[in-house]
Order: structure tokens, then sequence, then C-alpha cells
């Protein structure tokens, strides 16, 4: 078609006023096929952005230090599904992810586990799994009164003192730094050099300390999780000699 037809029909088109009419439709039909694309495009990203996705939340607190390969066999975390815009930068949704890694800080219950609440373990000082007041105490103990090679980094456990024939409890559910030595015969003939790392508040560094410079500590496991509160538990020589009943074990 030339292009002179195509303005005469343009003209006809548009002096008529049918013609009008129908050019004003047509204008209205495509405003309003742009709106419904708008509108779809609109709703598609709402959708995406309140999509459920699968994250791992805190079930219950998470201390400082705690070995992230523990976690998933103590209940420490659960998967849920939360809406995508509010899941956190680097959140969690693989488990085995947490494997040789430990809690750079406490996370609570229903935080959501991200990678920056993780170190790889080899590269966690000491002194980044402290936090407010806790403190940590290094002292000597043999491989019997410390459960050496049984006892390791991320256990919990209660701490006993021997003091003049008397034992008692003096500190539980303390968290274990680090456990180095096995107590086995050194080259020289005696016996390597074995200590156990606590983490404690001030006051348990004193306890500790006071046990290990005038007295034996013997240091007892915990369960991984509900442990149960221990009272003093104090024994005698007096009060075994005299008992009348032997106590079972659980």
């Amino acid at each position: 078609m030339s292009e002179a037809v195509q303005n005469i029909l343009s003209s006809r088109l548009f002096s008529t006023r049918g013609g009008t009419i129908a050019v004003g439709v047509f204008a209205a039909f495509l405003a309003l096929l742009v709106l419904l694309l708008y509108l779809s495009s609109y709703r598609s990203s709402v959708r995406n952005s309140s999509a459920a996705v699968p994250v791992l939340v805190a079930k219950r607190l998470i201390p400082q230090g705690t070995a992230g390969d523990v976690l998933g066999t103590t209940g420490g975390f659960e998967a849920t599904r939360l809406a995508k815009k509010a899941v956190k930068e680097g959140a969690l949704t693989d488990p085995t992810l947490l494997r040789g890694r430990v809690a750079l800080s406490d996370i609570y219950p229903g935080q959501q586990l991200t990678l920056a609440d993780f170190s790889l373990a080899a590269t966690a000082t000491l002194g980044s799994r402290l936090t407010g007041k806790q403190r940590a105490i290094s002292v000597p103990i043999d491989p019997v009164h410390g459960m050496l090679g049984q006892v390791v980094a991320g256990d919990r456990v209660d701490l006993y003192a021997n003091l003049n024939g008397v034992i008692r409890a003096v500190m539980q559910n303390v968290y274990v730094l680090s456990a180095s030595g096995s107590g086995q015969a050194s080259l020289g003939g005696g016996e390597s050099s074995s200590s156990m790392t606590f983490r404690l508040t001030p006051s348990g560094v004193a306890r500790v300390a006071f046990v290990s410079a005038n007295g034996e500590l013997w240091v007892v496991l915990r369960p991984a999780t509900r442990g149960g509160t221990i009272g003093p538990n104090v024994a005698t020589l007096g009060q075994l000699l005299a008992g009348t009943k032997v106590p079972r074990g659980n």
C-alpha cells in the first residue's frame, strides 16, 4: 500500500465520528492490555517474595563455642519455612554446613542460623569463644580424674572436689573448651602434661583454681542435653560408713 493511500485512509478514519471512536477503543484496549501485564508481573513478584523457603532455626539456646557437629544430634535446631523476604542473608538450609564449625556467640531460640554465626573450629581463637564476664581457665589434671580421651571440647561436665577427705560437687554444667594430653608415659619415663580448659564465671574460676591448688578435681561427664540440676552431693568417710542403704545408679 502506498504512502498516499495510507494518508488518505488515516484522514478518513479520523475525519469520521466512527473512526475516532474506533481509534479510542483500540487505544483503551492497548492500555488495558499493558495494565494487565503489569499486574500479572507485580503479583508474580509478590508471590516470589512471600513464598515460603526452608531455613534452620534454633530450638533452644545454643551457647557460644558449641560445636556444629553435635547440634543435630542434640536437637539444637529444626527446619522451618519462612517467607522469602523474612529470610536473613546467609541463612543456613543444609545442616551439613555446620560440620567442623563452632558458634561464635550465643544463638537464642527461634533465631535463624546463618553462616556468619559460625566459624571453622580450626580458625576460632579461644578469646572469640568468650563473651561478657565469661573466663577461661586451664587446670592440670590426670587422665583418670579428668576422663582424658573421653571428655572432649564441646562436652559439658560437673566438677567435684576432694578436699581433706570430703568430696562434694563444686560446679555443674561446665563447658569444656579444650582437653589436651592423654596421660600416657612420656619418653622420659614420667607422665605427659595433661590439662583441661573450662569456660566459667569469675567466681567459678576462683573455686576451680582453689580446688586445683589444694585438693583433687574430678571431672564428671554430663548428658549433652537435659542433664538436670545437681546438689552438693557431699560424701565423707563418716557418711559412707554410717550409710544403711546403697543408692542405685541411673
